[in-house]
């Protein structure tokens, strides 16, 4: 859980770095997350607690709730198949937006209209 928690920070501070509306929707989400990750380990801890789960059991089901939602933000975030772009866009195409400037305009223009529909548009 350790690298990837280190490489979900790195890749969610380029994308926050790059600006634009794929900034927006990933500091948006990076928040959200947190919120309702720290719920659920909450729950989890709660609940193993009143079963009377020793201390390390309660500690093991929080973290076992952190290490789900690192995991698949790491692989969200890395992830270079078609369809990764409603989940988010990976390193590797990031690196080939880079390349192509009109593309990457393009898909902040279209990641900009999905944000404005769903309620999350620049300010």
């Amino acid at each position: 859980m350790c690298w990837d928690a280190q490489t979900v920070i790195w890749l969610r501070s380029l994308r926050i770095a790059q600006g634009g509306a794929l900034a927006e929707i990933e500091t948006t989400r990076m928040i959200t997350e947190k919120v309702a990750a720290r719920a659920e380990a909450q729950v989890a801890t709660t609940a193993a607690t009143l079963r009377g789960s020793k201390k390390h059991r309660v500690a093991k089901k929080a973290l076992g709730v952190y290490a789900r939602r690192v995991s698949s933000n790491r692989r969200r975030n890395t992830d270079p198949k078609p369809g990764a772009l409603e989940r988010g866009i990976g390193a590797n195409m990031r690196a080939k937006l880079k390349e192509f400037p009109d593309q990457r305009r393009r898909l902040n223009d279209l990641l900009a209209r999905k944000a404005t529909q769903s309620g999350h548009a620049d300010r």
